[in-house]
């Protein structure tokens, strides 16, 4: 297995962080999506230390003013949406940060797979912003 997206649902399903059923799962979906997509853009309209714009079919510096313009903005506000009135995507409302930092809830929370991939992609984004 070589995708990330099977890679962390298989994981997510093996160990009950795939949001379960109804809502909690669709989200989960949604967020492996959004950070495949969140990634892919990325990858064509910013530089990398391995590949400058305009170089190797890399978008030159429109591609990174749309990107940062209009493409993640238009990303961000479909997670927002996503969020609606809650503070979290999960049902419960909990978050895999609140695991995180109390490691002995950890083991009831059942969070989200695709929050897993979501959220080191946003921490990216600041970083780089």
């Amino acid at each position: 297995m070589a995708q990330a997206t099977a890679i962390a649902a298989t994981i997510g399903r093996l160990a009950g962080t795939d949001g379960g059923a109804g809502r909690d799962y669709a989200r989960s979906c949604m967020l492996m999506a959004e950070a495949e997509d969140l990634y892919n853009a990325m990858q064509k309209g910013n530089a990398t230390i391995m590949v400058a714009l305009g170089e190797r079919g890399k978008g030159g510096e429109d591609a990174n003013v749309e990107l940062w313009g209009t493409t993640l903005p238009r990303h961000m506000a479909c997670m927002e949406k996503m969020l609606g009135d809650s503070a979290a995507f999960t049902e419960s409302g909990e978050t895999v940060g609140a695991a995180r930092n109390q490691p002995a809830r950890a083991h009831s929370l059942r969070s989200l797979t695709g929050h897993l991939l979501i959220e080191p992609i946003n921490r990216l984004l600041e970083l780089i912003d």
